[in-house]
């Protein structure tokens, strides 16, 4: 696979610091924050990406009937990013540009091994290219995410992906960025579904702690304490994970729960089970759940994402204190 590298614009990063500041200077915009996580694009990419849940096609347009891809949003990603239509880097931050040559040992790696021939008995040490792009059908992306007060709505913007490789095993993956490429712009056209330039959007589900956010806006008044105090206070509409709105009379209810807690006497070693009534706050929100759509065309080279729920989440336990899973309280929706 050939890497073709067209001239870096030095200056992006300026750029994207430049469009931060514009959105924060944004008197509507109470709360902000980058984010950084993994996902899949396609159903049927075998993946266990940290906090990534599921991924479910919205739009598939494949030119080829008689052998479809199986995961084409994947496949278009891959030989977009090895045309070289998007301008590279070597951190997240992107602040360190990478030309061809460079680029290519990031996603092709360089290694020597050792050849016997048999009939001169003589070893030789030959160079090998290990081909990383396309290993792995997880991608890391970054992404800004921002609540306007006045409009009552999260928004996002994609900002940076990165193709993985598995450094781990099956069972223990540990998945490393290859290079990070700079997204252009979000264009309107292609958030609408009916669009012939939109070929593929994907659904995609997952969890992202509350300490993966680098907050850049809003650090006193967080996103959880914005979403309960809203819809605490009526301001705003809460769904359930279905997407059946909450009837004011019953969310109340959703702030508080009956939990069981288990005590050992170590003299009479008998165990005491009481039942308590917990009333949950923002303090009790260690991360949320998004739920996002992802808009793809290859051919307008854009890439782009639009949070379409959130939701704070609540760790649940067992008797014993130990994390079973983590439960959407209530979610914000899209309108």
């Amino acid at each position: 696979m050939r890497i073709c590298i067209p001239f870096l614009l030095l200056f992006s990063p300026a750029i994207t610091l430049a469009q931060h500041g514009q959105l924060l200077r944004n008197n509507d915009i109470l709360w902000a924050a980058e984010v950084e996580s993994f996902i899949c694009f396609d159903a049927f990419a075998e993946q266990q990406a940290p906090g990534f849940l599921e991924a479910m096609p919205l739009k598939v347009v494949q030119e080829e009937t008689f052998n479809p891809h199986p995961t084409p949003f994947t496949k278009e990603l891959f030989e977009l990013m090895a045309q070289g239509r998007w301008a590279a880097f070597a951190d997240a931050a992107l602040s360190r540009p990478l030309q061809e040559e460079a680029l290519r040992a990031h996603l092709a790696p360089a290694d020597t091994i050792s050849v016997f021939d048999p009939e001169t008995y003589e070893e030789k040490v030959v160079i090998v290219h290990s081909e990383r792009l396309g290993s792995s059908p997880v991608f890391a992306v970054r992404q800004i995410l921002y609540f306007n007060g006045r409009t009552n709505s999260l928004e996002s913007q994609a900002l940076a992906i990165a193709p993985t490789w598995n450094a781990g095993g099956p069972h223990e993956p540990d998945y490393r960025p290859l290079a990070w490429f700079k997204l252009p712009p979000a264009d309107k056209k292609l958030f609408r579904m009916d669009s012939g330039q939109l070929p593929f959007a994907s659904f995609v589900k997952l969890n992202v702690p509350e300490k993966s956010m680098r907050v850049l806006k809003g650090d006193g008044t967080p996103l959880k304490a914005i979403l309960f105090g809203r819809m605490q206070g009526g301001r705003m509409k809460g769904y359930d994970g279905e997407g059946r709105q909450i009837p004011p009379a019953q969310a109340p209810a959703i702030f508080s729960s009956a939990d069981t807690i288990i005590t050992f006497d170590p003299e009479t070693y008998e165990e005491t089970i009481d039942v308590v009534q917990r009333d949950f706050s923002p303090e009790d929100v260690g991360a949320y759940r998004l739920k996002q759509a992802w808009f793809f065309s290859p051919g307008r080279g854009r890439l782009q994402c639009r949070t379409e729920a959130v939701a704070p989440n609540i760790a649940v336990t067992d008797e014993y204190g130990q994390l079973k899973y983590l439960h959407p309280l209530f979610y914000w929706k899209r309108e």
